[in-house]
């Protein structure tokens, strides 16, 4: 788009002319800021009227069972602890 020069007395027209398209522009921008910052306000009330969560690690909260020191421990079903051949998909259609 490509502006044309006018003489000052029309550019000063034209200025008036566009002031109250501005004051609505800065009135829209300045309104969805104070709506943009109370959100923000209600949303940090309302996290903090939550309960408290359960810690990430609880103490003795792993099931019966559980394997010792992060080994599988051997059952009579598989007496043997080491796996052959192992292989995990995270991503289907990638290896």
């Amino acid at each position: 788009m490509t502006r044309t020069r006018c003489r000052p007395e029309r550019a000063a027209r034209a200025c008036d002319a566009d002031a109250p398209s501005l004051r609505r522009r800065a009135q829209v921008r300045l309104a969805s800021i104070a709506e943009n910052s109370f959100n923000a306000v209600e949303r940090i009330d309302e996290f903090c009227s939550l309960p408290q969560e359960a810690p990430a690690k609880l103490p003795g909260a792993k099931p019966d069972g559980w394997p010792p020191a992060g080994k599988v421990a051997p059952t009579p079903a598989a007496p043997s602890s080491t796996f052959l051949d192992q292989q995990s998909k995270w991503h289907p259609g990638r290896s």
